[in-house]
């Protein structure tokens, strides 16, 4: 749009595209090739200042051809004047007159009109004004209508696309949270009220000491399923949501999980961290532990190995937490996981990656070993939006 205006101004005319509001058949602007020369005389009429403005040019007996029937017309520059209104508050006839002087529509210039037409469906409106433009030029200027048409259609879908992935993201982002939290229930419940009571029945069955030679056995067998219970639902609990995430923060529980990793699956995990000792926001904290979690269970379930490195560092130049585990096992074709359904994990680790802007790197190939690299930025990254003014 910008490369249009210029070209137009080059030719002594100035350019506005709309598009068509069906709700109040009203023509609403969203492009001036003059705009910030208009938007400076707002500012001065009003005395303050004005990031954007929204004309609406109301359906008269010539527009009507225009939004009805789709037909291109040539205005005179007053009737424009007549039927222009500016939707800001404090906008008066006499204010809107001196606008549109000052953007070149004087009552003498002829302004035409062309509809914004896909498949028999107004989208909006293009229009020329200057003094040297004739009715003759009509054909010439239909080209470039045209050419609208199809880039106002393509940003009309490119923006219904943007709107369902937002919602898409929005939605993912909240089960990520519910999750969270009914992980952090069921944890708190399984340690507080179920370890509880497993404690509590295994100090009463210690408690007892009138014990028959015939049941001494059963007795023994009690107490070593109620202390087996009671170190399950620990572990379960601590699987779910380790309290020293909310309360110590992201090294001390990464220091506690590859411990307890390695003594129950006998993996020496070679930890490196820089810049860790600090707290970052929770998400971040939570998605950092879960894709570290998720990688040493599968290195310890598929690599085949005994070593794994891991290493876990805030770069504060761009304010990222990137983390890294590679091991040197046997491998997998990312790919076909995907494919097979087999890879719900590694597509947990994308999912909560993309919720906070950042980027998950797998490489691996069977036998040669399996690098996962994972930058979690601390301020979410927006794709950048197209903002109506």
């Amino acid at each position: 749009m910008e490369t249009l205006g210029i070209e137009l101004k080059n030719l002594g005319l100035a350019c506005t595209i709309a598009s068509f509001d069906p709700e109040d058949s009203s023509l609403v602007i969203r492009y001036v090739s003059i705009e910030s020369k208009v938007l400076s005389a707002i500012e001065k009429i009003v005395e303050r200042p004005v990031s954007g403005f929204r004309l609406a040019l109301k359906t008269s007996t010539s527009y009507r051809e225009l939004i009805e029937h789709h037909r291109a017309i040539v205005v005179p520059g007053s009737e424009v004047v007549s039927f222009a209104t500016v939707v800001l508050p404090g906008f008066t006839r006499p204010i809107i007159n001196r606008i549109m002087k000052l953007a070149g529509v004087q009552p003498d210039t002829e302004v035409i009109f062309l509809p914004l037409v896909i498949e028999d469906r107004l989208l909006g409106a293009f229009w020329l004004w200057g003094q040297d433009l004739q009715e003759t030029d009509l054909p010439m200027f239909s080209t470039f209508a045209s050419q609208m048409s199809i880039i106002m259609e393509n940003a009309r879908l490119f923006e219904q696309v943007h709107a369902g992935r937002e919602r898409l993201r929005d939605l993912s982002r909240r089960l990520v949270q519910i999750q969270e939290a009914e992980r952090r229930f069921i944890a708190h419940e399984l340690h507080d009220e179920v370890g509880q009571s497993l404690t509590g029945l295994k100090l009463l069955l210690d408690s007892i000491t009138e014990v028959t030679e015939a049941t001494a056995d059963k007795l023994q067998r009690a107490q070593s399923l109620a202390e087996e219970l009671m170190n399950l639902v620990q572990d379960l609990s601590l699987d779910l949501r380790p309290p020293t995430l909310d309360d110590l923060g992201l090294l001390p529980t990464l220091t506690w999980h590859i411990q307890r990793y390695s003594a129950q699956t006998g993996m020496d995990v070679d930890i490196k961290h820089r810049g860790l000792r600090r707290r970052f926001p929770s998400n971040v904290e939570i998605a950092a532990y879960r894709i570290v979690q998720e990688a040493l269970t599968n290195v310890a379930r598929h690599a085949g190995v005994d070593k794994v490195t891991v290493h876990v560092w805030f770069n504060r130049k761009i304010k990222e937490l990137c983390i890294q585990v590679e091991d040197q096992g046997s491998g997998f074709d990312y790919q076909a996981a995907i494919d097979d359904g087999r890879a719900s994990g590694l597509i947990g680790m994308q999912e909560r990656v993309v919720l906070l802007g950042g980027r998950l790197e797998i490489n691996s190939a069977p036998g040669r070993g399996t690098a996962l690299e994972a930058t979690l930025p601390l301020e979410e990254r927006i794709e950048r939006r197209w903002h109506e003014r």
